[in-house]
């Protein structure tokens, strides 16, 4: 039997005021599973996607039509994590149809739990490896605050591939899936 003091204590990542609802933009880091590197290659400054990356990456772009008022900035997908920028604009600019779907109220919480379970449930589908997990179980957000805030971000995005070969050996965590 396992009591409260057998489990290490979760601090709080999430601002407690925040609903993270607001119209603004937000720059999201999620990591796989035990940072497997599954998910692409880093070849000079290119990404290669693998199978498990490319189920990632249109996971990730199918999700403003699951959301409406959801739009898409950059995004990466790397070895062992996905970063990108996610703005909440005004629900006019979506089809109507995203936004009558339950549960996918326009939240970060929501948005993130959709990314990650449709792309694991496509990524156990693919592999036929059912239970098998993908992403570690939270994530890293970070509320862009102004204009210089937003093309830090995405900069930061842009040149992730090079700072990710200068680490290198560091990563080398491969998966059993290639």
């Amino acid at each position: 039997m396992t009591t409260e003091a057998d489990h290490p204590i979760r601090k709080r990542i999430r601002l407690a005021h925040d609903s993270y609802k607001q119209r603004c933009a937000y720059f999201v880091t999620v990591c796989a599973h035990e940072k497997q590197c599954l998910m692409s290659t880093i070849e000079g400054q290119s990404v290669v996607l693998k199978k498990c990356g490319e189920i990632a990456r249109s996971a990730w772009l199918d999700l403003p039509n699951r959301f409406a008022g959801l739009a898409l900035d950059e995004y990466i997908v790397m070895p062992n994590h996905l970063h990108g920028i996610l703005s909440f604009v005004g629900a006019g600019l979506a089809r109507p149809s995203s936004a009558t779907k339950p549960g996918n109220e326009l939240s970060l919480p929501n948005i993130m739990r959709v990314f990650k379970s449709v792309s694991t449930v496509e990524m156990n589908r693919a592999f036929r490896m059912p239970g098998f997990v993908l992403w570690q179980r939270s994530y890293f957000d970070h509320i862009i605050r102004d204009a210089e805030d937003h093309v830090n971000h995405q900069r930061y995005i842009l040149e992730n591939p090079a700072r990710w070969a200068a680490k290198q050996p560091a990563f080398r965590r491969v998966s059993s899936l290639e």
